[in-house]
């Protein structure tokens, strides 16, 4: 469905689609709904008990709880699919000549993707810091 998003966009880019930018990212849009429902399907709690299981060196398991590791799952598919939702917006926004939305809010959730992955690195970090203390 990507390839079709990305043929269509060409076609669109050129001129030669007479069709709102919206209904071009309908493949993108069926593509994030599918990694979303297949991330929801991984978030079980017996896929949780097991990943956790399986890790068995002293680092320990990524995530402390349960609503941790389904809240990671579900955080980044959300925010692309907000990304997708904010780029439509921005682009049948400016097919209209007015000046509204900011490049900074259509780029939010890249943004909080960041600082998502900065607090989860440090989260990691104190982590393994307070194991290799206790050991």
């Amino acid at each position: 469905s990507l390839l079709t998003f990305v043929a269509l966009l060409a076609v669109y880019l050129d001129g030669r689609l007479d069709v709102s930018f919206a209904t071009v990212c309908i493949p993108a849009f069926f593509a994030e709904a599918v990694n979303l429902v297949a991330s929801l399907e991984n978030g079980s709690p017996a896929k949780y008990a097991k990943a956790k299981q399986e890790r068995s060196d002293p680092t320990g398991y990524l995530f402390a709880s349960y609503p941790e590791f389904l809240f990671n799952i579900i955080i980044i598919p959300a925010l692309r699919i907000s990304q997708w939702v904010l780029l439509v917006l921005k682009q049948e926004e400016s097919s209209t000549e007015s000046d509204g939305m900011s490049w900074w809010l259509v780029l939010l959730p890249c943004w909080l993707v960041f600082v998502y992955g900065a607090f989860r690195l440090c989260l990691r970090a104190s982590r393994l810091k307070g194991q290799a203390a206790l050991l």
